[in-house]
């Protein structure tokens, strides 16, 4: 069977509010995927959420639910998102997924036999707020810590840890003979100044169930629960393993199940945002270089938005929200808008002017003009009867007879940084995506 290509989106934390961020890494990828398909290449699009964690727990607790409905109510919301942006994903993968927990116990007693984990007493410093244990190398020069951190609490307690450290010389090594591993350059860059400058300590991978509850607990100690990073990264290759690749399944000694025909592992593109850049090019690399699994080939990393030059802040109300523009402007405007404003590496900036200036010179007057005259000049071919949507029509004749300068004009806006106006799924405002 022929491996199909396979791209991810990170996964969003469920209890966030849907910003600019997310619907621009999520276009981003629709836009790749859909120029694969667009050259006849079989593609699998991985989206979903992360709903285990602390916040999470206090969140619900709150409001007096479970975790579980807490989630379920939001994930209706996340859902709902996706569908506004018309992505082309083939699976929205939920941590709270049976399927999902299930290669995840797979995967921690693999490597638990294997001698990857080790229990350990910590004494040190924990934010609440970004769930994560802090050092003295986080505090500020006057040794206060910085806001970002939230509460900052001083704890003792016993937790697992996974050897991460060990394999610090093989990432390097690996990074620089894969140059391709991490782009764009300067994030491999980064990547590499950042392994070469400090060594990795073991990787916290458990929390005490007496403290957090909510995750799926350690099978080989069921006094703690997996933390993130053995949880939400594993996403990417739980949904493979799920659903029968056998690539996915080797590195856990599991059969693949007769007649299964899905090939999608290794993943040939991680689509993340800068902020998560350590995790997926340091963690999650070396945890599937423990396991004996392929790595990625490609992790992409893209930069932040701002609005009229400052960060995007939801107290100061310098926000965009995504869904009150794709329903002024329609759907395939946003797209368009974003992908055509913000290249893949850097931060960009989001202007209610800019976003008016690129509809009306570029979509209405440009492509929107070119897309006209070749459906006109489709028309004056004679191919079909007049007054039909050309795309569709084309899918009605003979291979031999199908014109190709609708896929050219799809397949070169994508190129240009774009979809075709009035292009998507079903529910949008048009035929050209139906090519």
């Amino acid at each position: 069977m022929d491996k199909r290509f396979y791209i991810t989106t990170a996964i969003d934390y469920v209890n966030g509010a849907p910003h600019l961020g997310h619907a621009y890494e999520k276009v981003v990828a629709d836009v790749i995927a859909r120029a694969r398909r667009s050259l006849g290449q079989s593609v699998f699009f991985l989206t979903g959420l992360d709903e285990h964690g602390q916040k999470v727990q206090q969140a619900a607790l709150d409001l007096g639910q479970s975790p579980q409905a807490y989630c379920d109510s939001l994930a209706v919301q996340w859902s709902s998102f996706v569908q506004s942006l018309g992505l082309s994903h083939d699976d929205f993968v939920r941590t709270t997924d049976a399927r999902h927990q299930r290669i995840v116990v797979a995967l921690l007693n693999r490597l638990h036999a294997t001698g990857y984990f080790y229990k350990s007493a910590y004494r040190g410093f924990y934010s609440v707020k970004e769930e994560t244990f802090l050092t003295e190398k986080d505090r500020n020069p006057d040794g206060s810590w910085d806001p970002q951190w939230g509460v900052v609490q001083e704890l003792v307690e016993e937790n697992w840890y996974f050897k991460l450290g060990e394999h610090q010389a093989w990432l390097v090594e690996y990074i620089e003979k894969n140059p391709e591993f991490v782009q764009p350059t300067n994030r491999r860059n980064e990547v590499l100044g950042f392994l070469r400058s400090q060594k990795l300590e073991d990787l916290c991978i458990s929390r005490p169930s007496s403290r957090l509850s909510w995750g799926i607990p350690l099978p080989f100690d069921p006094g703690y629960v997996t933390y993130v990073w053995f949880d939400a990264l594993v996403n990417y290759f739980s949904i493979p393993a799920a659903l029968g690749d056998p690539a996915a399944l080797a590195p856990l000694g599991s059969p693949a199940p007769t007649g299964s025909s899905l090939s999608v592992w290794p993943a040939d593109i991680h689509l993340i945002g800068k902020d998560i850049l350590k995790f997926h090019a340091v963690y999650w690399p070396i945890m599937l270089h423990a396991l004996g699994a392929p790595l990625p080939k490609t992790i992409l990393v893209h930069g932040w938005w701002q609005k009229d030059g400052a960060k995007l802040s939801k107290s100061t109300g310098n926000v965009v929200d995504p869904l009150a523009i794709i329903g002024e402007w329609g759907l395939d405007a946003f797209r368009y808008y974003v992908v055509r404003e913000l290249g893949i590496g850097p931060d960009g900036n989001w202007t209610d002017d800019g976003f008016r200036v690129r509809y009306n010179s570029e979509l209405a007057n440009g492509l929107g003009n070119l897309l006209n005259r070749a459906v006109n000049m489709l028309n004056k071919l004679g191919i079909g009867e007049p007054g039909q949507p050309v795309c569709r029509r084309n899918q009605t004749l003979p291979p031999s007879q199908r014109s190709s300068p609708v896929r050219a004009i799809r397949f070169g806006a994508l190129q240009s940084g774009g979809v075709v106006p009035n292009s998507g799924r079903a529910g949008t405002t048009g035929d050209a995506g139906d090519c």
